[in-house]
């Protein structure tokens, strides 16, 4: 079980808790490993916040807020304890925080 997933576009970054990743899939498992394209990458703690650096198509926590400068495209963005805000256009199938706030600064729609 994980804790967050994303899939990201080419040349993009995700700063997880503070410390910056690239790849294509990265997930943080539900005991704090991050996994980065099936490889190991460190671990963190605590609620996990995300900041992605460009396009993704999908981002998920548990617990955390997630930001993303950036277009989201096609998948869902979503937490469950925790604020998200997209700085760019939104064209996913769901954006949903179950206690948090919701920012979208570009347009929103769904594919």
């Amino acid at each position: 079980m994980s804790i967050f997933d994303i899939f990201l576009k080419p040349m993009t970054t995700v700063t997880i808790n503070g410390k910056t990743y690239s790849g294509k899939n990265i997930t943080v498992t539900s005991d704090g490993n991050v996994i980065v394209d099936g490889s190991r990458h460190g671990s963190v703690a605590g609620p996990v916040n995300v900041v992605v650096h460009g396009a993704c198509e999908s981002v998920s926590t548990v617990s955390g807020d997630i930001q993303v400068n950036g277009d989201v495209n096609g998948g869902d963005v979503s937490t469950t304890n925790g604020d998200i805000t997209v700085n760019g256009n939104v064209s996913a199938n769901k954006v949903k925080t179950t206690n948090g706030d919701i920012v979208a600064k570009g347009q929103i729609g769904t594919r």
